[in-house]
């Protein structure tokens, strides 16, 4: 499909990399077919006797110049051991990106980045790129991976990122026109209900000379059927059902029956939203964590206390602080009926429950506002932000202990 629909570049995200034997299997029979469009200038095989991706590509437009393109994938540290991220900024300040920059002369640089828009990554990229053509190229960054929809447009810069699993996809269509043809409106990207990470050049002498600005940027949604895919990438429906393809299907069919996923579970008066995906005139009332922390939660009963009973003659509850990854959430739960399926799509990893008794304040205190030394920085510290940690630590009646 790839091949198919002519991609010119693409990038490594961090999903790609957890598993050994995944990178192996792309450093063996993806990345060589790929035809120099997989692109990541810090993700790379733990030696030089593989390789995962190229650094960067360039494609020549006829009566316009060079396009350089190239990928990044943010500083992640959970991969596997068979390969290496480096850091984003050290992988911008070696001299091979200010060497092909001055080889190639650009006139434009896009970047396709697994990084999302608002990190210290993704800013970093695109400083750097600036520094490295003097502030005279503009600058496209496309960006994912926290799965939310972007949409922050001023005149001189934009950022977009599509939603996750296919939800969104677009066109970005603009114009490139020379900058000494443009008035001083018309330097100026335009205000656009949706855009890219974009950096036009600032306006000078220097840049009236050389540069090409974007402007007239448009975003246009894409079908993200399967009968929209094979008409974009030209490929009759027969053609599409490849013999992998179908074994591929008829083992998740087998696996999907044998796990009962069509079971019905019960029904959801309402529909609640992930965290991710959360659309933005939507109220609390409506989020799923809202429901775990107002519903579910308070009915769990992991610790009975015997010693204590309240005037209903039933099992009291010490103090408990419920701690939650939010990102293990990945669906929404829609309301009507409930199935073992929808069950796996809101949490599909291998999340465990644990209850720990006779936890300390001050341990706790250390606990939640830990930071892992393995560089993670959305950790469990976040959780001192939760007004709800807040109201618990200050609750006159836990005392010294959780």
């Amino acid at each position: 499909m790839h091949q198919n629909m002519d991609i010119d570049a693409s990038t490594i995200g961090n999903h790609e990399l957890y598993d050994n034997e995944v990178i192996n299997h792309i450093a063996d029979h993806v990345y060589p077919k790929m035809n120099k469009t997989y692109l990541s200038g810090n993700a790379r095989y733990k030696d030089d006797t593989k390789k995962l991706s190229d650094l960067w590509v360039v494609k020549a437009v006829e009566g316009v110049g060079n396009v350089l393109i190239v990928g990044f994938l943010y500083n992640f540290k959970g991969h596997g051991t068979d390969c290496v991220v480096d850091d984003v900024e050290a992988t911008l300040n070696d001299n091979k990106y200010a060497g092909i920059i001055a080889k190639t002369n650009p006139v434009l640089i896009i970047g396709v980045l697994h990084s999302p828009p608002e990190e210290q990554e993704t800013k970093t990229i695109q400083e750097k790129l600036a520094a490295l053509t003097d502030n005279l190229v503009p600058i496209i960054l496309l960006c994912g991976h926290d799965h939310k929809q972007h949409s922050d447009i001023t005149t001189t810069k934009g950022v977009f990122e599509s939603k996750c699993f296919f939800e969104m996809l677009s066109d970005i269509e603009f114009d490139l026109n020379p900058a000494n043809s443009l008035t001083n409106s018309q330097f100026q990207l335009p205000i656009s209900s949706s855009g890219v990470h974009i950096l036009n050049p600032t306006r000078s002498a220097n840049s009236l000379d050389r540069s090409f600005v974007i402007s007239n940027l448009a975003v246009k949604p894409l079908e993200t059927s399967v009968s929209a895919f094979q008409q974009r990438a030209n490929i009759k429906p027969a053609a599409w059902e490849t013999e992998k393809g179908k074994q591929i299907r008829e083992a998740t069919d087998a696996k999907a029956k044998e796990l009962g996923l069509s079971s019905p579970l019960g029904c959801a008066p309402q529909t609640y939203y992930g965290l991710f995906k959360m659309p933005l005139e939507t109220k609390k009332n409506v989020s799923l964590y809202t429901l775990y922390v107002n519903e579910i939660y308070p009915k769990m009963n992991p610790f009975p206390n015997p010693k204590k009973k309240d005037a209903d003659k039933k099992t009291s509850l010490p103090s408990v602080v419920y701690i939650m990854n939010s990102a293990s959430i990945r669906s929404h739960l829609y309301k009507g009926e409930i199935y073992r399926d929808d069950i796996y799509s809101v949490e599909p990893f291998t999340n465990n429950f644990a209850a720990i008794r006779d936890i300390s304040l001050a341990d706790m205190r250390k606990l939640i506002t830990y930071e892992a030394t393995t560089g993670a920085s959305n950790g469990i510290k976040n959780v001192t932000q939760k007004s709800c940690w807040k109201k618990c630590i200050s609750t006159k009646e836990m005392g010294d202990s959780l």
